[in-house]
C-alpha cells in the first residue's frame, strides 16, 4: 500500500498556462516570452528536446527584461518539438515549442 502525503510543499509552485506568453509558434531562431511575473526578477529559460536532454539554458538578470518581455535564442537548434520550462522565482511554468527552419 501507498500513503501519499498532500501536506508536504516542494517551495515550487507551478503556473497556468496563460501566466506566461510565448510567441511565435512554431519559431524559427527564437521566441518572446513575456510575462508581468518578469518584472525585476531574475528570469532562467531551458530547453529540453523530446526525448528530455538539455539542449540550451540561460538566465537573464531584471536589466535584460524589457517591459516584461525578452528574447530567447537558439539559432544552432534543428527543427522539432521542444519543451521549455520557465522559473521565476518560486514559479515554474513548462510550454511547448514547435522549431521550424
Amino acid at each position: 500500500m501507498i500513503y501519499i502525503n498532500s501536506s508536504i510543499s516542494t517551495g515550487i509552485e507551478t503556473l497556468d498556462n496563460e501566466s506566461v506568453m510565448v510567441y511565435p509558434n512554431p519559431a524559427q531562431e527564437f521566441i518572446n516570452l513575456s510575462s508581468e511575473l518578469f518584472y525585476s526578477q531574475d528570469v532562467k529559460i531551458i530547453l529540453y528536446s523530446s526525448s528530455g536532454a538539455i539542449l540550451k539554458t540561460q538566465d537573464f538578470s531584471p536589466d535584460e527584461v524589457t517591459n516584461n518581455k525578452l528574447e530567447f535564442h537558439f539559432p544552432d537548434i534543428s527543427d522539432g518539438y521542444f519543451l521549455i520550462r520557465i522559473e521565476v522565482g518560486k514559479y515554474v511554468i513548462t510550454k511547448n515549442i514547435i522549431i521550424r527552419k
